[in-house]
This record gives structure tokens, sequence and C-alpha cells, in this order.
């Protein structure tokens, strides 16, 4: 292990979303029957919040549980399209029927800056990491 050098990185970024709801369609009857299969909201804001936390996380275009595929836009409003696979395992641009109704993202930044600050680990605290079954993986 002593050839190896580990390091710990922190990164922190700022991601931009505009999410807007349709209040016709999230009324406060399905909003308590969204509750009812996944977490506890109340309101629109508390839905919005949910989806940004899972847009943060898995990135725009993707398939997010309790919403499916959400429509997504830039800043200047050119869509992104998500995709998905055919009967045949084609990769096909998703209709307007295959998203989700009533919501919309509007990425106003994602991931462009990030603050990373990076120190050296003490060895002691992840030799634990490299060994499988008491044999050290760096071993050849």
């Amino acid at each position: 292990m002593e050839n190896l050098k580990i390091y710990t990185a922190a990164v922190t970024r700022v991601d931009t979303f505009e999410i807007s709801v349709d209040k016709k369609i999230w009324d406060a009857q399905a909003l308590t029957a969204w509750s009812d299969i996944f977490i506890a909201i109340e309101t629109t804001k508390e839905l919005a919040a949910h989806l940004s936390q899972l847009v943060a996380r898995q990135g725009t275009r993707q398939f997010y549980e309790g919403f499916g595929y959400v429509k997504t836009i830039m800043k200047d409003g050119y869509p992104l399209p998500s995709y998905k696979k055919n009967d045949t395992g084609e990769y096909v641009v998703l209709d307007d029927n295959d998203y989700c109704k009533g919501i919309l993202i509007r990425r106003i930044s994602e991931d462009e800056d990030c603050e990373v600050k990076i120190e050296k680990s003490k060895e002691s605290e992840i030799k634990e990491a490299w060994q499988d079954n008491g044999r050290d993986k760096t071993e050849k």
C-alpha cells in the first residue's frame, strides 16, 4: 500500500432549474394520490422540490421514479429530447404522450461550475476498503 495515494474529494456544484407545475393537473387530489405511493407532500412546491433533487442527482432527460420522463427545455426554450428503446431495441425520441403530464423542467444551468476541494486521506482510514478476504488488492 505504500505506492497507493488516496485522496478525498469534496465537490460542490450548483444546478439551477425552473420547474413548472400545472395546478389543474396536480391538484390536491393528485398530490394526495401521489403521496400515498411515494413520499408525503402537500403542495406543488414540495413536489417541485422533490423532483429538483432527483434531477440534480440523476441529470436531466432521465426516467424519474414517481414521474416517469419529464419534458425538459433549455434556458432559451430549446427542447431536450429524451430517448427510450422501442420494440426492436433501437433508441427513439419520446412522443409528447410519453412525458409526465403537467410538469416542465427548464434547465438554467447544470453542472457548469464546480468547486473541488481535495485532500490526501490517511491510509489507515481506508485500508480495509482495499482488502478482500485478508489479502491486499494492491498485491500482484
